[in-house]
């Protein structure tokens, strides 16, 4: 990921799959899991588009 021209959106693509997760998770689950996985995950998208 480093190396390749296309960083920024492999990382993007990356952090929305664990959103993903998170919100199915969610939904079969818990609601919890959506704090504890998709919370991080939320938090590192943003200072990712917010940063680039």
């Amino acid at each position: 990921m480093f190396l390749s021209e296309n960083s920024f959106e492999i990382a993007t693509l990356f952090i929305c799959f664990v959103i993903v997760a998170a919100l199915y998770g969610s939904l079969t689950s818990s609601i919890s899991i959506l704090f504890k996985q998709g919370g991080p995950a939320i938090l590192a998208l943003i200072s990712l588009l917010l940063f680039h």
